[in-house]
């Protein structure tokens, strides 16, 4: 029992670090600003530089390293935002605009919001839905 609670831990031990340093860890992961194809065949061009064979096994890990990435880098830039940038808190209905238009512009804001949540949940059921007892060939 000691050693299952002690993966989990460690396991959760990773993700946060993993976390919290993704951007010095990884900085040219092909899958942050190009279309997976595009990644992909980055991936398999390098992988053919180095003389290495890509197996699909090893296609797969590289690409749950670009999901990892990319899910954390968005998350990163997200709290940044609600941190710093967009604190709703700060903004001021009265003065320069009337509150009407800036209530009108939270309303658009949220709305989005919103649409981004709906997509957000449709993301994680797609990665609930991968079938992780699959073997993969190599």
């Amino acid at each position: 029992m000691f050693h299952e609670v002690f993966a989990a831990f460690n396991k959760n031990l990773y993700v946060l670090w993993f976390r919290d340093n993704v951007e010095e860890l990884e900085p040219e992961n092909s899958f942050l600003s190009e279309s997976a194809t595009v990644a992909k065949n980055e991936i398999k061009e390098m992988y053919k530089e180095e003389g290495v064979p890509l197996t699909s096994k090893r296609l797969v890990q590289e690409m749950k390293r670009g999901l990892h990435t990319k899910l954390f880098t968005m998350t990163s830039s997200l709290e940044y935002t609600l941190g710093h940038e967009a604190n709703v808190a700060s903004i001021q209905a009265s003065g320069l605009r009337p509150a009407e238009e800036v209530s009108t512009d939270l309303d658009k804001i949220l709305e989005k919001a919103l649409k981004v949540e709906e997509e957000m949940n449709e993301l994680i059921d797609s990665i609930e839905q991968l079938d992780y007892s699959t073997t993969i060939s190599t």
